[in-house]
């Protein structure tokens, strides 16, 4: 194949992988998923509070919040200074830079693995339709574990590049690379970390070598160092009072749809990554994937069995598994084309066969399993005209009573503090408070505003205007309508008592 003619297709490819990622913000210019905002939120607190992203950016109270994604929150800070515009209108952009990115990783570590451009070009293909819902976190949303399946990708490249080679160099890029997963998402960490150690306990290659050891010998040194390091973990995580933060339970993974290992990325894909597991166990490519698949395998009936996992949840490891699995399917289907090729007797069987493949891949993603639809956005343009008026006429810090679904936007849009917000992937303060506001009559709303008032001066926060967003007109003195559009109303609180 000519070198023009792969850059070709692989760029129809990536195109077309953007359209299924982006395909969502073709009517909704907003951020879709709550974590979304969140993230911006923590964003928000770094550039424009310049503090560390280790507090609760939804609400005025300065407690410590535990954030293991730190990385991903200073990359966005970064991105967001020195890129002119609003981050809301600008936040989607970040899904089509990093489909091209994880793309053309995933092209260029496959084929350094096989060495075979149809795989490549194959598993990419089949990398752009995995498909996301509302709660797995796929490519439609722009979420620390985008840039977690960048780094682990760069991972298993300077792992590989490392192993065949006589330089150091990979192994330092290696490291950079994993202390960057560190902070930024830690399950792709621990998945590389769990694959690698599988990889390395197989003696299924010949790193012991660089060493200048034998396989016994690296195999007792393996051991005795995991060993060492699992206890400084443990040790390290009790100290920290962090040992419940590794085991991922169902009630984290809540999951709403039929996420199966199996059905939910397709029987066509599971069967030629089948076929292309039993290809790679009989060759001599790398069979680092192999372990990676063993690892998801062990964890997915774990929590099938025993409802919760160790080091990377549920939904999470995954996604993980089915990046492998387009990988296999690559190889799988790459296989079968060759056997086919030696079928004298059918002209053309080469490209026939190749084009029954894409569209045996895209029927099984339109329509024997489609995607499910994506829940509503958060953000509307009528919501957005709403914190637009609040920028421009209140612009120091509020505090805004509103519904969770509006809360979720507020300090990524306005830079302001909510009144609370309930359990999800944040909360805090006293949502209850703002929900009674809402939806209780004038009296009802005044036993809220006492409780607001106590909060505000308990914690010092007397100065903060209190302004609430509506989807019904209120009618009580003591709040006065400042702006409303056809579907969201703003009011300013006056408190008697400040």
């Amino acid at each position: 194949m000519k070198k023009s003619t792969k850059i070709i297709l692989l760029t129809i490819i990536i195109l077309f992988n953007i359209f299924l990622a982006f395909y969502p913000h073709f009517t909704n210019p907003y951020p879709i998923l709550s974590d979304e905002y969140v993230h911006l939120s923590h964003a928000s607190t770094i550039t424009e509070d310049h503090k560390l992203p280790f507090t609760n950016p939804y609400i005025p109270l300065k407690t410590i919040h535990l954030n293991f994604e730190s990385g991903f929150h200073f990359f966005l800070a970064f991105i967001f200074t020195i890129l002119p515009g609003d981050p809301i209108l600008i936040y989607k952009y970040l899904i089509i830079i990093f489909m091209i990115i994880n793309s053309l990783l995933l092209f260029h570590l496959t084929n350094l693995w096989f060495k075979n451009i149809h795989i490549s070009l194959i598993t990419v293909l089949l990398f752009g339709t995995i498909k996301s819902t509302g709660t797995f976190l796929g490519h439609r949303y722009f979420i620390p574990l985008t840039i977690g399946i960048t780094l682990l990708l760069l991972a298993f490249i300077f792992l590989h590049k490392y192993s065949i080679s006589t330089k150091n160099k990979n192994l330092y890029y290696l490291i950079l690379t994993l202390i960057a997963l560190t902070i930024t998402y830690p399950p792709a960490l621990f998945f590389f970390l769990g694959t690698t150690f599988l990889y390395l306990l197989s003696m299924d290659h010949n790193i012991n070598q660089k060493f200048k050891l034998t396989k016994k010998q690296f195999l007792i040194y393996l051991i005795s160092t995991l060993i060492i390091l699992t206890i400084i973990f443990l040790i390290t995580l009790n100290a920290l009072n962090l040992l419940n933060a590794i085991i991922f339970t169902n009630l984290w993974t809540q999951i709403q749809e039929n996420i199966s290992p199996v059905f939910f990325f397709g029987i066509l894909p599971t069967i030629l990554a089948l076929y292309g597991f039993i290809i790679i166990a009989k060759s001599k490519q790398p069979k680092i994937i192999l372990y990676g698949i063993l690892f998801s395998i062990i964890q997915i009936y774990l929590f099938t069995i025993f409802n919760f996992t160790i080091l990377v949840p549920f939904r999470r490891l995954l996604m993980f598994y089915f990046i492998l699995t387009s990988i296999l399917a690559g190889v799988g289907s790459v296989a079968i084309i060759s056997k086919l090729k030696k079928v004298k007797t059918i002209p053309y069987i080469t490209p026939i066969a190749y084009t029954l493949l894409i569209v045996l891949i895209l029927t099984n993603y339109f329509f024997i399993n489609p995607s499910p639809e994506i829940r509503e956005p958060f953000l509307t343009d009528e919501l957005y005209e709403i914190t637009n008026y609040i920028n421009q006429n209140y612009p120091s810090k509020n505090l805004i009573i509103a519904k969770d679904s509006i809360s979720y936007t507020i300090p990524a849009s306005t830079k302001d503090y909510v009144m609370g917000i309930t359990q999800g992937t944040i909360w805090g303060g006293f949502p209850e408070v703002a929900q009674n506001f809402i939806l209780e009559n004038c009296e009802g709303k005044k036993i809220a505003l006492d409780q607001i008032n106590y909060y505000k001066k308990e914690f010092n926060l007397s100065s903060l205007p209190i302004l609430a967003i509506t989807e019904t007109k209120q009618n009580c003195e003591f709040i006065n309508l400042k702006f409303n559009n056809k579907k969201y109303y703003l009011y300013e609180i006056q408190l008697t008592n400040n």
